[in-house]
């Protein structure tokens, strides 16, 4: 899809509405018109626009009020006031709730375009934009609400950081490019980056296996610079293994000048991955590799963000599978912004791909929906547990009692007695319980 400056004209004058729209049009840009606030939240829940020029004097609410909405759930998205009666206090009251500038009508139209082409450029030369490199892994740290886009920011402050991390996500909400990410805005951006993933590996592998084809050994033995080490699923790994790593990683951390240069180690998992780790590893390894956390909101707190990674998925899919997509119906947006995926980004992107295939050019409709199926991307209304969900409220707790007591055996270094008096059960209550999950 055409890359362009979308600006959304909130005007309930039409005359006036038209003048700026010829202007804008003229100047090459991409317009939209809402002429009221409910219908400009709309069209900014559906699409997304750089910049907004909203008229002081409405009939349903102030401009000033509008603005103030824009900016709490849009925070990078530019505002001019537009106004008939300008005076020093109304400027001075719209720059500090956060416009760009104000203009006023009747003024000529040069001013009103210089201002658009310095927000155009400061856009184009801003530093956080993500580059999804032409890879869809990317497209889901796009942003453009609140939330997410105050996300990112924590996440580069901490990329400047020398310290460990540990990105806390449920599956398809984007840790392993967000490890990715926060390497490239890090000090160590131009040196290596190894991925481990420990989901891909079985029970019987060992440490030496797994530095060898993450290419770690290699780069011991070559000292070189030092740079991250993403450990994918460190839930799912074996204690016995991830300390033989660690062990390996102490020893041979290249030195420059006689003193050792550190090796970022980024380590992803879910929240119930993270019950164990201490118990399981001690605080000491804890803290050194996991002390500090950043937990990845999902899906559905990001609602403000869809229409913007939606766009940048059908860019990225258009150039992988050779269609020509031109973008997504309203009526369809609106359907996707609340929809529950099943691995959240990861099942949108399955969906977008099928339907991508399937149309092939044009735009997707909500009648698409109904002719491939996404069973195994979505959560129907007739069935909203995922694969590999509790199918009933039981399997639920059953779950959580099984994961729960193998946290506590696990923090008692296998004692029946006292993880027995931990969780306020008998001694043959417990050896019960370990029977009946196999955790013996």
């Amino acid at each position: 899809m055409e890359n362009k400056f979308k600006i959304l004209i909130v005007e309930d004058d039409s005359i006036d509405a038209r003048f700026f729209e010829h202007i804008l049009l003229n100047g090459k840009y991409d317009v939209a018109i809402a002429n009221d606030s409910k219908k400009a939240l709309n069209a900014l829940s559906l699409s997304s626009y750089q910049l907004v020029l909203v008229d002081l004097k409405m009939l349903d609410i102030d401009g000033m009020q509008l603005l103030e909405l824009i900016k709490r759930y849009y925070p990078n998205l530019e505002v001019i006031i537009i106004t008939a009666h300008a005076s020093v206090e109304t400027a001075v009251e719209a720059m500090r709730r956060g416009a760009y500038s104000y203009f006023i009508k009747g003024d000529k139209p040069q001013k009103l375009l210089a201002d658009i082409r310095n927000i155009a450029k400061i856009s184009n030369d801003t530093p956080q934009e993500i580059q999804t490199q032409n890879s869809s892994q990317f497209s889901c740290l796009k942003a453009r609400g609140a939330l997410f886009t105050s996300f990112l920011e924590q996440a580069r402050a901490v990329a400047g950081l020398k310290t460990n991390l540990l990105l806390v996500g449920a599956p398809g909400t984007g840790r392993e490019a967000l490890a990715n990410y926060i390497h490239s805005c890090s000090p160590r951006k131009n040196l290596p980056v190894h991925t481990i993933d420990f989901s891909k590996f079985d029970e019987t592998i060992q440490a030496y296996n797994i530095l060898e084809k993450s290419g770690l050994s290699d780069f011991f033995s070559k000292n070189g610079p030092a740079g991250t080490l993403i450990l994918l699923n460190v839930g799912k790994g074996k204690p016995h293994v991830l300390k033989d790593i660690f062990t390996e990683l102490d020893r041979n951390i290249p030195k420059h000048n006689g003193e050792k240069t550190s090796i970022a180690v980024i380590s992803t998992t879910t929240q119930q991955g993270t019950w164990g780790l201490k118990g399981v590893y001690g605080a000491e390894l804890f803290f050194q590799y996991w002390g500090m956390a950043l937990e990845l909101p999902n899906i559905n707190e990001r609602r403000e963000d869809l229409p913007l990674i939606i766009d940048d998925l059908i860019d990225v899919l258009n150039s992988e599978l050779s269609t020509t997509i031109t973008g997504v119906e309203k009526i369809f947006l609106k359907k996707l912004s609340t929809t529950f995926f099943i691995k959240e980004f990861a099942g949108l992107e399955a969906t977008l791909r099928r339907l991508m295939k399937y149309v092939g050019h044009g735009q997707l409709k909500l009648e698409h929906m109904d002719i491939v199926d996404t069973s195994d991307a979505i959560l129907g209304s007739s069935s909203p547990v995922a694969p590999g969900e509790p199918v009933s409220l039981k399997e639920a707790r059953e779950r959580s009692e099984q994961a729960f007591i193998q946290v506590v055996m696990d923090r008692t270094g296998g004692n029946k007695t006292r993880a027995a008096t931990a969780l306020g059960i008998s001694a043959r209550q417990l050896y019960n319980m370990l029977k009946k999950y196999k955790l013996e």
